[in-house]
């Protein structure tokens, strides 16, 4: 059926972008009926075609790459010797220059972008016109190959390093000796921080030495990468200055990146996700990520400071060699095993737009009702951490203001109807209402019944109302939702209790429902007006800590600590359809704006389904506990436990 053919084609497509063969997942997303396109489908094109770029026609494996410092050309060099020169803007070959064998060879970029230095398999730096490919120079600088070659932030310089051990210094200019330094070990790389002050060699012993370029003596040996647990060869691979700071990253054969203080020595970070040799770090030129390229086909992006990995790993064919950042921070190069380049667009990371402002777990993500503002709410429940409310631009996901005011942290958020206030709630039980524009506090209220804090809100859709759930008291303790005058605070109706925590609630869209979901494994449905309740769904799947109403038809989805996502009917009550494929507690789900897909968080991954068949269309890799789809439909948020709040953006699907 065409459903069926749907279903394996978006399969299909997100399979071939994990193993970085977008060609071929643009022809997977090309056979998709047009009638059946759907978010994932515009998630996946815009993955494919507004993120990823394929340079082709290199020989051999690609080992090493250079941006020119303007940005306009990128070189790679391959292990025959083949250096090309792409022009960024065209994404086509400028020249091609072949330098000779070299096996794990270097190419260097002068700082004035004029001259590019290649390391070649028989001891020699070769010298070529960045614009023309002309050579220039040519010396024998060392025994063997030559593995690591960096010019000085001047210019003036460049050091070399290779199989004989020594690390050796050279007028750019002239190819003159401008000394050296032995080191008893194979140098694989050689970086010089930005002030020229100091540099740093990667070593094969696993050791990374600091050494002072000008007078060439040693600083200091750090042991940085000891033997890998799976082969027990040592070896420290590559190098990286950070911008700005006084920080270096390292990695080799133990499969991780590390970040050292270069000044005492001190790990400040240890980045582990790889599960194979990690060959390449590089930092952004703002210094605020870091790229990891391994063995395993995957370029892995961090944050230097928090040490958390950003969403979405980029995937590869086969194991990627080399990644650099492009001179604007927006696109990274990489090449490898394959003998194609590839070119990614990570302004923001693989496509998902990460919001990092809080510290601790984001609980709560919301739309504003024009889209144009995404709020955040964060704090741990055992450590807090946090207790603020983030309201951020969508357009540019700046922050826009910070809300502060509540004791402890913020669970829930709801946006009025009327698109100008917002409301917030946790731990301390005040529902506070915030004016937008000016952050100011409109009202706030206590919601006296959950002692232990208030896990959920939301309006009805005039905004004179607010439904609350929470905890009450113990796990299995009896909770109640209850209805609030928005203005006064006072309280209208209190539900008939449940007996665990009340974690969901929620209010239908026409206003003639609400609907609350609990630990006791419960979910209710009730009349806001009398507080009668109208239908009790009961499923055999433990607590209940996730629901949402269909706004096309009467439907309820809830999400149990079994990781069962069941689907009822509204008006019989009976169960339609049961989701499988969390294997752990389902967080949040929520419906998009048009009925059509569901989308459910666990700690773990973001999952969205059709609505209609049950069928999982797409996984998302970010653990979240909240989650919302825009009023648009285009945009997908999540609330992550990494302490960040990341946006899901698509290209049209209709």
């Amino acid at each position: 059926s065409e459903n069926r053919l749907y279903e394996v084609s978006i399969s299909s497509a997100a399979r071939n972008i994990d193993d970085a063969k977008f060609d071929v997942a643009r022809e997977n997303l090309v056979n998709c009926p047009p009638q059946l396109r759907n978010w994932e489908w515009g998630r996946l094109r815009y993955v494919t075609d507004a993120i990823c770029v394929e340079l082709s026609g290199h020989p051999q494996k690609i080992v090493d790459g250079a941006y020119t410092p303007d940005g306009s050309r990128l070189l790679t060099l391959d292990e025959g010797g083949t250096v090309i020169a792409w022009n960024v803007a065209t994404n086509q070959e400028a020249f091609r220059v072949e330098s000779g064998p070299n096996g794990f060879g270097k190419v260097a970029i002068r700082p004035d972008g004029g001259t590019f230095a290649v390391s070649c398999g028989d001891g020699q730096i070769k010298t070529f016109d960045t614009m023309t490919g002309e050579p220039l120079r040519s010396w024998t600088a060392h025994t063997g190959n030559v593995q690591a070659l960096t010019y000085t932030p001047d210019g003036i310089q460049l050091f070399s390093g290779g199989h004989d051990g020594v690390i050796r210094g050279w007028n750019a200019n002239t190819g003159e000796s401008t000394g050296s330094l032995p080191v008893g070990q194979i140098v694989q790389h050689v970086a010089i921080n930005e002030r020229g002050m100091m540099a740093a060699a990667a070593l094969d012993n696993g050791n990374v030495l600091l050494f002072d370029p000008e007078s060439g003596t040693a600083i200091r040996t750090i042991e940085a990468h000891p033997k890998n647990l799976h082969s027990g060869v040592p070896g420290a691979i590559r190098v990286a200055f950070r911008p700005g700071s006084n920080q270096l990253a390292s990695c080799g054969c133990d499969d991780t990146a590390r970040i050292w203080d270069t000044e005492t020595g001190e790990l400040l970070h240890t980045f582990r996700g790889h599960v194979q040799k990690v060959w390449s770090v590089a930092f952004s030129p703002d210094g605020k990520k870091l790229a990891t390229a391994s063995s395993d086909r995957r370029i892995r992006i961090w944050d230097p400071d928090t040490g958390l990995e950003f969403p979405a790993p980029l995937g590869t064919p086969l194991a990627v060699l080399t990644a650099v950042f492009s001179p604007d921070g927006t696109r990274i190069a990489a090449g490898g095993d394959g003998t194609n380049v590839t070119i990614w667009q990570v302004g923001d990371p693989f496509g998902a737009f990460r919001l990092s402002e809080h510290r601790a777990d984001v609980n709560a993500v919301a739309f504003s009702k024009d889209d144009q503002i995404v709020a955040t709410a964060a704090g741990n429940w055992a450590t807090g951490g946090d207790s603020r409310v983030i309201l951020w631009d969508r357009e540019t996901r700046e922050v826009f203001r910070i809300l502060e005011g509540h004791h402890g942290p913020v669970f829930a958020l709801a946006f009025h109807p009327n698109g100008q206030w917002i409301a917030s709630t946790g731990v301390d039980r005040r529902i506070i209402t915030w004016d937008i524009s000016s952050g100011e506090v409109m009202r706030e209220f206590v919601a006296e019944p959950h002692r232990n804090g208030v896990r959920s809100i939301a309006y009805d859709p005039t905004g004179k109302r607010i439904i609350s759930g929470g905890w009450d008291g113990d796990d299995n303790m009896p909770s109640v939702a209850v209805m609030w005058d928005a203005e006064t605070g006072s309280r209208l109706h209190t539900l008939k209790p449940h007996g665990g925590v009340i974690d969901s609630v929620t209010w239908k869209s026409d206003g003639t429902l609400v609907a609350s979901a609990s630990r006791d494994g419960i979910t209710r449905i009730w009349d806001p007006n009398t507080g009668a309740l109208i239908h009790e769904l009961v499923a055999d799947d433990g607590w209940v800590f996730g629901l949402a109403l269909d706004p096309s038809q009467p439907r309820i989805a809830t999400g149990h600590s079994s990781g069962a996502i069941h689907i009822w009917d509204l008006t019989s009550g009976k169960r339609l359809n049961t989701l499988v494929g969390h294997s752990i507690r389902v967080n949040k789900l929520t419906y998009s704006p048009d009925g059509s897909r569901i989308a459910s968080c666990d700690n773990e991954g973001t999952y969205v389904w059709d609505a209609d068949s049950g069928a999982l269309m797409l996984r998302l890799e970010h653990g979240a506990l909240d989650l919302a789809f825009s009023h648009d439909g285009v945009t997908l948020a999540t609330a992550g436990l990494d302490a960040t709040a990341v946006l899901w953006p698509t290209l049209p699907w209709k």
